[in-house]
């Protein structure tokens, strides 16, 4: 007991035996003691960072906890030497819930744990770890930049499937990319609308055109090509590297900002995504070989739509600067309206003519040998002279195309004289429709003549 004199009054204080408040987390476990003298003996001895970090991780596989602590702080680049002895303890009890299916709200806890993922503690196989690390990237969208990062990272290090490479802005970029290069016309079409940041609208356009979602597609993918050949030919730069960027060889930090221990061999070593993106290591560098973004792609893509658009809505010339490309485009839109007009056209005049020579054919079957081997050879003149006749269709400069087409010649004699091989196959395509029925040359990079009409269109420019 004392007494205290406080403004002129004295007061009586009697001292009580109180217990002292516990701290949370405490009395802290061996394991928890064991690593902490762990790491102060690594640290003296000069050891990484990242390897004590492994190292503890290591003895604290298994270890589970039950003790919360509610993390309200973000470290950059976390690990244990940035958490106090409560906070290293949270961690623990943290992630002894999270295996057992617990999400529980927490800042730093789940990218240290990813760091303990990528440096395989406590998982069976590196399919495993892949697994997990998805998970935590979708358990905590805060952290699922990096932790995807840290993903793609190790899929890249292992050398594992890219399909399991999770999906980023990249790798979207990547797809398109590949698309606009490829030969499936649809997913062309899809990837050059996606690229314009356009939406999707095949049915309402196509309907009005009269023409299919896969001959809309076919005839942009050859608009395309048709322009990337015009590139090859009179422009020093080349196509791809105008709209996609040049492709190039790039510095890449792998697993950067992670606390990781990685030994890579000395052996050069390319892991490639895709058509458009491969990886690099040489000696003990990284690097990725992959396009240089920009706006290019996305204000071709625009005009090159638009400039579809008019065409096929019957415009004559276009708005914008670029005049040549809009000239290749009006011609293939020509070129394709011309091949659908023969496919739905329906000649009732050949009609009737073939049903009066089936009539005329089941007459002659009932006459005698005499008058059916007189009227066979009529019929006979009558191709000799039908062939005569074709050939007379064509002009020199078509046969002598057609004669190259067979011998696999060179064409650049006719396009040096100003001629457009796509005009010059469709006019000859169109003069001996009426003589065979269908288009005899197929155009393509390279033209070539249907093996079906082969030996007659040989025997037509040799006679």
């Amino acid at each position: 007991m004392r007494f205290i004199y406080d403004k002129g009054q004295f007061h009586e204080e009697i001292y009580r035996e109180e217990s002292i408040p516990k701290r949370p987390g405490y009395p802290m476990p061996q394991e928890i003691r064991d690593i902490r003298a762990l790491q102060q003996k690594e640290a003296a001895a000069g050891t990484s960072r990242a390897e004590i970090f492994v190292h503890m991780a290591s003895f604290m596989a298994e270890y589970t906890d039950e003790f919360t602590f509610d993390m309200k702080i973000r470290r950059d680049k976390p690990a244990f030497d940035c958490l106090d002895d409560v906070m290293l303890r949270g961690y623990f009890g943290w992630r002894t819930l999270y295996r057992k299916g617990q999400i529980i709200p927490a800042e730093t806890y789940p990218e240290i744990y990813a760091y303990e993922l990528i440096n395989e503690i406590e998982t069976k196989d590196k399919y495993e770890t892949c697994r997990i690390l998805k998970k935590l990237a979708e358990d905590y969208p805060a952290y699922r930049r990096n932790i995807n990062r840290y993903l793609t990272d190790f899929i890249i290090f292992n050398g594992l499937e890219p399909s399991m490479l999770p999906e980023n802005d990249q790798l979207w970029n990547d797809k398109r990319v590949a698309a606009l290069m490829g030969d499936d016309s649809i997913h062309f079409l899809k990837a050059l609308y996606e690229a314009a940041e356009y939406p999707y609208e095949y049915p309402d356009k196509c309907r009005a055109w009269k023409i299919s979602e896969d001959e809309f597609a076919k005839l942009v993918q050859q608009c395309f090509h048709s322009i990337r050949r015009y590139y090859d030919k009179h422009r020093k730069k080349g196509f791809y590297d105008d709209i996609f960027g040049r492709r190039e060889l790039w510095p890449y930090p792998l697993f950067s900002n992670a606390v990781v221990v990685s030994a890579a061999g000395n052996e050069e070593y390319i892991y490639k995504v895709n058509e458009v993106r491969a990886y690099h290591f040489n000696k003990n560098h990284w690097s990725v070989e992959r396009y240089t973004p920009g706006e290019n792609l996305i204000i071709f893509a625009r005009e090159f739509i638009n400039d579809i658009y008019s065409c096929l809505d019957g415009a004559k010339e276009s708005s914008g600067k670029n005049a040549w490309r809009f000239k290749l485009i009006a011609e293939e839109v020509k070129a394709f309206r011309k091949r659908k007009a023969r496919e739905v056209k329906i000649d009732t005049g050949r009609l009737d003519a073939i049903r009066l020579r089936a009539a005329e054919i089941r007459d002659l079957l009932i006459v005698d040998e005499e008058m059916e081997v007189n009227d066979r050879a009529d019929a006979a003149e009558t191709d000799v002279s039908s062939e005569e006749t074709s050939e007379e269709l064509l002009t020199a400069d078509e046969k002598h195309f057609l004669k190259c087409i067979i011998d696999g010649k060179s064409l650049e004699e006719f396009t040096g004289k100003g001629m457009m091989l796509s005009i010059l196959i469709d006019g000859i395509n169109e003069k001996l429709y009426d003589v065979f029925g269908d288009s005899v040359i197929c155009e393509d990079e390279s033209p070539y003549i249907y093996e079906d009409y082969l030996e007659d269109i040989r025997r037509m420019i040799e006679n």
